[in-house]
């Protein structure tokens, strides 16, 4: 291993344990911090196992991968807070604003993948394409882990922290599986979304982008919608069937990737 790779590794794994450390300082309890650590675990497993055993680039993964997601989050906030929130989702009903919600974020982080395949990054290979959409993966497990309420602040905000408190006054395994399964969730959804994004942009195909903005959407979409509407996912039977519809999208995505693998 050269000097410059020894250095970027250490640097990594740098980054990565002051992420840790930040993620169990805001879990106040031992089921939070070991559900924090899940969590990330499952974010963040993908991008290092394909630079470790496949031969991604870090500069792929770390770089053009972690730009790309910023830039389109990014641009996704500006428009959510210059239109969606101000003339939008306060004239329409939870429904139609969380179809709106997923088409914005689907349109955003899907179109600059898109941008990215296309124009910047032609001819990745398969595994190249994985590590990009686990790039993504990876820096929003980071940012979710760090800010465990990303919806302070707005009018959201005040429902989800009732609903982590009452995580902790629930069954035990609930802080620390609910972690787990929303990202292992949006894990899956962001690496065969984009993969398939790849996928019909290469072959020229229009189903495999259909699939990945319809499964990217409905998953936004529907965690936007349990948020306008109140769901009770603080309480495991609520939290059960919120997650249980939202891997569904995300399952249906994984599938048909492995259907053009």
């Amino acid at each position: 291993m050269s000097a410059m790779s020894l250095r970027s590794s250490g640097i990594l794994l740098a980054g990565i344990a002051l992420i840790l450390i930040r993620a169990l300082r805001v879990s106040p309890t031992v089921g939070e911090q070991v559900g924090a650590v899940l969590g990330l675990a499952a974010g963040m497993a993908p991008a290092i196992w394909v630079v470790a055993a496949k031969g991604v680039t870090t500069k792929l993964v770390v770089g053009y991968a972690v730009l790309f997601f910023i830039g389109s989050v990014v641009l996704k906030w500006l428009l959510y807070r210059g239109l969606m929130s101000k003339y939008i989702h306060p004239r329409v009903a939870a429904g139609v604003g969380g179809v709106a919600q997923g088409i914005l974020s689907a349109s955003c982080e899907l179109g600059a993948a898109a941008l990215a395949f296309a124009v910047f990054l032609p001819g990745l290979t398969f595994w190249e394409v994985i590590g990009f959409g686990a790039g993504a993966a990876a820096v929003e497990a980071a940012m979710v882990s760090v800010v465990p309420n990303m919806h302070a602040g707005g009018p959201e905000g005040q429902h989800v922290e009732m609903q982590i408190s009452k995580t902790r006054d629930g069954p035990p395994w609930l802080p620390v599986l609910v972690p787990l399964v929303e990202r292992g969730i949006a894990t899956t959804d962001h690496i065969a979304c984009r993969a398939l994004v790849a996928v019909g942009i290469a072959s020229g195909q229009a189903w495999p982008l259909v699939v990945a903005f319809a499964a990217f959407a409905v998953t936004d979409g529907l965690g936007y919608y349990c948020l306008r509407t109140n769901w009770e996912f603080g309480e495991p039977v609520v939290a059960v069937r919120m997650y249980g519809l939202m891997a569904l999208p995300a399952l249906i995505s994984a599938v048909a990737l492995a259907l053009v693998r």
